[in-house]
């Protein structure tokens, strides 16, 4: 299987939101209402294509399909940013641990990179610390959020790029 990645179209839209709804339904270390109060936040394609196009948004497909995608929130045209947030990362359940993430990430960094960017942070679930930690970023500190009135831990992380 020959993976893709390839910049963001429209179209994907409600194909990338029931992706990350499908991720966010595997995690291992959220309660049922949590992840759904989380997954709630993809429930509606056309806002998520505004959140998408508002920033460098990436999807890795193979054979036409959707197999996970990632976005950068950067200022686009940026000349002198100093730091940017990976925003989004989700790769299909059935498709983890083949590198796709992994994919995600290097060419996000190259993207922050090309913009002058060089700290990238992430907010990272529980489930997605130790992915993050394997590529060198660091927890700078625990963070709670709120998604539809519940509350989920994640992590701040940062890499010095």
């Amino acid at each position: 299987m020959a993976v893709i990645l390839r910049k963001y179209r429209a179209a994907d839209a409600e194909v990338l939101a029931a992706l990350a709804r499908e991720a966010i339904g595997s995690v291992k270390f959220y309660t049922d209402g949590q992840k759904k109060a989380w997954a709630s936040g993809f429930a509606d394609p056309a806002a998520l294509d505004l959140r998408l196009r508002s920033t460098r948004t990436l999807v890795a497909e193979a054979d036409g399909r959707a197999l996970g995608f990632g976005n950068l929130d950067v200022a686009f045209g940026c000349t002198a940013c100093v730091a940017a947030e990976l925003d989004c990362l989700y790769v299909s359940p059935k498709h983890r641990g083949q590198g796709i993430g992994r994919a995600l990430v290097a060419a996000l960094e190259e993207i922050a990179r090309q913009s002058f960017v060089t700290l990238l942070t992430v907010y990272a679930s529980e489930d997605a610390k130790p992915f993050f930690e394997s590529l060198g970023y660091t927890e700078v500190r625990d963070n709670e959020v709120e998604r539809s009135g519940v509350m989920l831990k994640n992590y701040l992380m940062r890499k010095k790029i």
